[in-house]
């Protein structure tokens, strides 16, 4: 099965040979770093027992388990709302680009080019491009003139600069003014929207898979800031990534699992895993707070965790940890036994073999 979603430092190229060591015969699967679930989906267990410390991750999860209609309402909207933009974009393209073209030449200023384009952008209607009421008419307006007005006066910029824009490339711009319109739309609804229900829940799946990083990065104010992808992400379409979720062997899969969102160890001590169960930890890289939705895994916390493993933990496991000089230093003098591999070409190495790019470890 594909993964969830997309999520920063996920292992879905190396799921194969991860799974090629895990063992045989597998009671119950425990994993508290589950991220994407590229590992998850594809392990056999009788029951499943999965976790992560982002509270928006895990309710993804048990929206998707629970099969939840206005969740699912709220997705098809989303996806309606990035194909009817780009009908309403196809519908004015000759007015955007001969409204462009004025503004390049000089025959309009650029006070008669913004009400020329601000003429045009009020024919795009909201209930043309939602179907349903997500705020106010005002939010969307100013999102499609932030984005559409300033792609023009950097085309403009560029091209006074050298760089130049036939007409095909000068639409593909406008287009992706027009796509990150409605991302940024919904991401001010998402950053305003605190309760952790459907639309939320909803957004937040939509945001993570259309953003330039694939991160779930939050700003001081604990809002979510990554811009739109670009270009790359305006043919980009989620109708079956999200039919999968309604299938029935992810749907059974889910529906046999327990799913957590707390710090590893509570999740761990209250699941209480055994020793005919298998555990695979795949922790957040040491200080990535991008990855790991607004909280920091330090190397105090890889300690502890190591000191889990080694003295508290009652089950089978395998750890995946990126290679660096710290954490090679724990790792060769752990009691555990140790292998690695190099994430292009996904071959086992020794630890200390230079192309190592991750560490593995595991107590069988």
């Amino acid at each position: 099965m594909e993964p969830l979603i997309s999520w920063i430092g996920n292992k879905e190229k190396e799921a194969d040979l991860l799974l090629s060591l895990f063992p045989l015969e597998i009671r119950n699967y425990y994993e508290p770093f589950v991220g994407s679930g590229s590992v998850f989906f594809n392990v056999c267990a009788r029951e499943y027992f999965i976790n992560d410390r982002c509270r928006e991750l895990a309710e993804l999860y048990r929206a998707v388990k629970g099969g939840r209609e206005r969740f699912f309402r709220y997705l098809e909207c989303f996806t309606d709302a990035w194909v009817n933009i780009d009908r309403e974009y196809y519908l004015l393209s000759d007015n955007f680009i001969s409204a462009y073209k004025a503004f390049r030449t000089e025959i309009v200023g650029f006070n008669d080019m913004q009400l020329e384009v601000h003429n045009y952008l009020s024919r795009i209607r909201y209930e043309n491009v939602f179907n349903m009421r997500l705020s106010d008419n005002y939010s969307f307006e100013v999102e499609k003139r932030f984005h559409v007005i300033r792609r023009y006066i950097h085309m403009n910029r560029e091209e006074k600069a050298g760089i130049e824009y036939d007409d095909g490339k000068v639409l593909r711009k406008i287009r992706t003014s027009l796509k990150a319109s409605v991302f940024t739309y919904f991401q001010n609804i998402y950053n305003h929207h605190t309760a952790q229900d459907d639309l939320r829940t909803a957004l937040f799946y939509f945001l993570i898979m259309y953003n330039s990083s694939a991160a779930y990065l939050l700003d001081k104010h604990r809002e979510f800031t990554v811009p739109y992808m670009g270009e790359k992400g305006n043919d980009r379409r989620l109708e079956a990534r999200i039919h999968e979720f309604k299938t029935p062997k992810l749907r059974a899969r889910l529906n046999a699992s327990y799913i957590g969102s707390s710090e590893y160890k509570t999740f761990l001590n209250r699941t209480k895993p055994r020793r005919e169960d298998f555990i695979f930890l795949d922790p957040p890289e040491p200080g990535n707070y991008i990855q790991n939705g607004g909280w920091d895994f330090t190397m105090k916390d890889y300690e502890a965790l190591f000191h889990y493993l080694q003295y508290e933990c009652g089950g089978r496991w395998l750890m995946v940890v990126r290679n660096g000089e710290k954490i090679r230093e724990m790792v060769l003098e752990s009691p555990f036994r140790t292998a690695a591999y190099s994430k292009y070409d996904l071959t086992l190495l020794d630890v200390n073999d230079e192309d190592a790019t991750h560490l593995i470890l595991c107590n069988y």
